[in-house]
C-alpha cells in the first residue's frame, strides 16, 4: 500500500492538530514506563508497533496537573535512580533448532525481567486539580522492593497529590492492572 506510516522514518509523521481551542480536557492518562538514557525513568506512549516510548511533555489534550505530575515523576526518578521494569536478553547464543513450550518460554521472560516501575496512572480530581496517581511496579509485594517507598516519599514532597497508590503487577503482557484486591497498596 502506498499510504503506509513507517513508524521509524519520523517524515512519514506529521503534527497533530486538535480541531479545536479546547486544551487539558484529559482528566485520565494511561503511560508507559521506559529507561531513560540519562537515569531515572521516561514516561509516554509506546511508538506504534513497538515498545519504544514515545515521551509527551507538555501534551495539550493532557490537563496541566498531568503535565506536571509525570515532570514531578521525571525528576524524581532521576534524583533517585529508579528503574523501570523491562525484559532483556541473557541468552545470546540462542539455539535457533529448539522450540520451548510457552510454559518454559513464560518462565524464561519472568527471569529475565527487571523489577521496576512498569506503568503510571495519573487521574485528575475536576474540583481541586489534584492528582490521583497509580505507581504499577513490577513485584508481587510493595515490600519486596524499598525503592517504591522512596519514591512515594519524594513525591509527596514534591508537588500536593490526591492520593498514591501502588499496583502490583508482574503479568508479562500489556494489561497494566492486574485483578486482585492483594494487588492495590496505598
Amino acid at each position: 500500500r502506498d499510504n503506509r506510516i513507517d513508524p521509524n522514518d519520523s517524515s512519514t509523521f506529521f503534527r497533530i492538530v486538535i480541531p479545536s481551542s479546547v486544551r487539558g480536557w484529559r482528566t485520565q492518562a494511561k503511560l508507559a514506563v521506559a529507561p531513560s538514557s540519562d537515569g531515572g525513568c521516561k514516561f509516554g506512549l509506546y511508538q506504534r508497533g513497538t515498545h519504544q516510548i514515545v515521551k509527551i511533555p507538555n501534551c495539550e489534550v493532557h490537563h496541566p496537573s498531568i503535565n506536571r505530575a509525570i515532570q514531578v515523576l521525571e525528576q524524581a526518578t532521576k534524583r533517585l535512580d529508579i528503574k523501570a521494569a523491562f525484559e532483556h536478553d541473557n541468552n545470546n547464543n540462542k539455539d535457533k533448532t529448539t522450540t520451548i513450550t510457552k510454559k518454559e518460554r513464560k518462565k524464561k521472560q519472568q527471569q529475565n525481567t527487571t523489577t521496576g516501575l512498569r506503568y503510571v496512572q495519573c487521574q485528575v480530581e475536576r474540583c481541586t486539580n489534584k492528582v490521583s496517581l497509580t505507581l504499577v511496579w513490577n513485584v508481587d509485594s510493595p515490600k519486596e522492593d524499598p525503592s517504591i517507598q522512596r519514591l512515594v516519599r519524594e513525591l509527596q514532597q514534591r508537588m500536593p497529590w490526591h492520593t498514591i497508590w501502588c499496583h502490583c503487577n508482574t503479568n508479562l503482557s500489556n494489561t497494566i492492572f492486574a485483578r486482585g484486591e492483594d494487588r492495590w497498596h496505598r
